[in-house]
């Protein structure tokens, strides 16, 4: 039975992932290939009016999901199989790193958009669980979806405020706690960052921010996937026991 799946790049169509007995396969909408703003979803899915077979697509939306026994946990609290790329994609991948969402044919990407602010108690009642309860998963209605196996979810900065995304609401940035296995592994990360900037290489900006009892630290705020970032400030009274880190998604 062949399913499909309509792929946005920010608000416009792209165009549509099927899944059928020869696996997953994609083709470019005809407006957004036509159109000037056209931008491929990856150097391996280039401009062209063909059918991409499973071989070239798989990759790439397999890999917007998490890795590893993060993506099992996921899979297990939403009741899907953890090797059905396809349905861990339609049920988790409304709001996706950088300007890609993923919804039913028919529909939009978050229509209504909606957003909770997430002070300190609440990223500390989030973080204290997500051994037990992934970062991505406390809200069963939430469609967000990450790529790689460490701990992280997505949030929207305004005015320095952090906020949660609701249903398929598209975020800004990624907040990413420390691992319980490498101490220090946010700064590390920071730090790694931080100095391919001063290289010149075109990465974004984290900010490091220390759980102690009083920290104001800068975040970058992009408005959209591709627009420009300017800074805001964050004040929070957060309490100890946790580093994170938040930096823009691309």
């Amino acid at each position: 039975m062949e399913k499909a799946l309509s792929v946005f790049l920010n608000r416009d169509l792209a165009g549509t992932l099927i899944c059928d007995g020869n696996g997953l396969s994609f083709r470019y909408a005809r407006r957004w290939l036509s159109g000037p703003a056209f931008f491929p979803l990856s150097v391996t899915l280039p401009h062209a009016p063909r059918l991409y077979d499973h071989r070239v697509v798989y990759p790439y939306f397999e890999n917007l999901l998490p890795e590893s026994a993060l993506r099992r946990e996921i899979a297990s609290f939403r009741g899907i199989e953890k090797n059905d790329v396809f349905e861990l994609l339609e049920k988790i991948a409304g709001d996706c790193a950088g300007a890609v969402s993923v919804a039913l044919p028919g529909t939009l990407p978050s229509p209504d958009a909606a957003y909770v602010p997430l002070g300190p108690r609440a990223i500390n009642a989030l973080l204290a669980k997500c051994e037990k309860v992934p970062l991505l998963t406390p809200d069963p209605r939430r469609r967000a979806t990450l790529a790689g196996s460490a701990q992280k979810t997505t949030v929207c900065l305004r005015r320095g405020k952090i906020l949660g995304g609701q249903d398929n609401a598209t975020t800004t940035h990624v907040l990413k706690p420390d691992s319980k296995t490498l101490p220090h592994s946010t700064a590390n990360e920071a730090f790694c960052m931080s100095l391919a900037a001063r290289a010149g290489l075109p990465v974004v900006t984290p900010r490091l921010m220390h759980l102690r009892p009083t920290v104001v630290s800068d975040c970058a705020v992009r408005s959209s996937g591709r627009q420009r970032m300017h800074p805001a400030p964050a004040r929070d009274r957060l309490l100890p026991g946790w580093q994170l880190y938040v930096y823009p998604e691309v």
